[in-house]
């Protein structure tokens, strides 16, 4: 029983007459015979062959490269450095990638054949407006899918990596500020826009919190019941350097007129704005909710 059957895609193994090793041809005819496969290739070629002339298909995609792979064409200064270039320019590749193809550099396109190094590639990807019949070979292209990008996450700086196979390009990060909640979805957001070079000033926007007053601006006390005498912690976290004026249990007078020194999310009610005041005659800090102020200017 042979193993292929009329239609079978495979691989020469050794060079034969029209044939090169590597080349995918096509079984059109089988019988039952010490040579039971005629084979044909993209240019019509047909010859009959021994079962050990030939391998799966599904062989060479274990390989780098294999036929109906999609593919991109390698960028000129990545090849001239590995290659080098001759006196004319081009850069000597198996198949010389002359300065003419330097437009396809960073192009997607299908491979439709291959012979040893020597590979045929079609339905080019936005090339209308460039030549593109072109010898080629394997050593000008590389994986149209090689390059991932993973983002991982710690819980407070989430990070997107920029991979080609296992080795990182490059990476960017997003890290939580200590005044929101933090949010996968948004840390991804951030940190893939930043990787990518687009702008992220208005997911910052959207992540930070609208206080009504501003640092250093002057505001009065209007309900000192939205003052917390016993949140030293807060003080400590977001103004450690004034810890000392802070002190448990004590409450301002209304009317006092403080300046603002820092402003945050409450640290476990993040829906709730805190400031941390001074007052401007006595010096003491307090920390008060939004609705217990109002702007002194």
């Amino acid at each position: 029983m042979n193993k292929f059957k009329v239609g079978d895609r495979v691989r020469m193994v050794e060079n034969y007459k029209d044939f090169s090793k590597g080349c995918i041809v096509t079984i059109v005819e089988t019988d039952d015979s010490r040579v039971p496969y005629l084979a044909k290739d993209e240019k019509g070629n047909k010859h009959w062959l021994h079962e050990s002339d030939v391998a799966p298909v599904e062989e060479h995609t274990k390989e780098k490269f294999y036929v109906g792979q999609r593919v991109r064409i390698r960028q000129f200064d990545d090849m001239k450095e590995e290659f080098g270039i001759n006196g004319r320019g081009n850069i000597g590749c198996n198949e010389t990638f002359v300065t003419l193809m330097e437009p396809l550099c960073g192009k997607f396109a299908t491979i439709s054949s291959i012979c040893g190094k020597r590979i045929g590639l079609c339905s080019f990807q936005n090339c209308d407006d460039i030549r593109t019949n072109w010898q080629y070979s394997t050593d000008m292209i590389e994986p149209a899918d090689s390059q991932t990008i993973v983002i991982r996450s710690d819980g407070k700086v989430t990070t997107a990596y920029l991979k080609d196979g296992h080795k990182t390009v490059k990476s960017a990060k997003s890290a939580c500020s200590p005044i929101d909640t933090f949010d996968l979805y948004t840390g991804a957001d951030i940190a893939l826009k930043r990787l990518l070079g687009k702008p992220v000033e208005e997911v910052k926007a959207a992540t930070e919190p609208k206080f009504k007053f501003g640092i250093d601006e002057k505001v009065k006390v209007i309900n000192y019941g939205a003052n917390y005498p016993c949140y030293g912690e807060f003080v400590d976290k977001y103004a450690p350097q004034l810890s000392k004026n802070y002190r448990d249990s004590n409450l301002p007078l209304n009317e006092a007129v403080c300046r603002v020194i820092r402003r945050a999310k409450h640290m476990t009610n993040k829906g709730k704005l805190l400031y941390i005041v001074m007052d401007m005659e006595s010096l003491q800090v307090y920390v008060i909710g939004e609705d217990g102020l109002e702007s002194a200017e």
